[in-house]
């Protein structure tokens, strides 16, 4: 996929599980769908953080382990707090 379709994608998602139609949290889940690509040089995340995204790509290849269940998962758990601000 190119990265407007993840950008729409993320953002039908997000609306549609959230049930909001909310700016901040459309845009958080259209930001968080690029993530994955990392993986590649020549991706936007890949070229805002060339350090990360060589490494990835010298070790493994593209749609392995930044595209798996996992990976999410771990994102997740690690944003989740940040998601909650205000709201505790």
């Amino acid at each position: 996929m190119r990265g407007i379709t993840h950008i729409v994608v993320g953002v039908a998602v997000t609306s549609l599980v959230l049930g909001t139609a909310h700016p901040v949290y459309l845009f958080a889940g259209g930001v968080a769908t690029l993530l994955p690509d990392i993986d590649k040089s020549d991706s936007l995340f890949g070229q805002v953080l060339p350090w990360v995204s060589r490494w990835f790509e010298r070790r493994f290849p593209h749609r392995s382990c930044t595209h798996s269940l996992v990976a999410s998962g771990a994102l997740a758990i690690a944003t989740y707090p940040f998601a909650t601000i205000g709201y505790i």
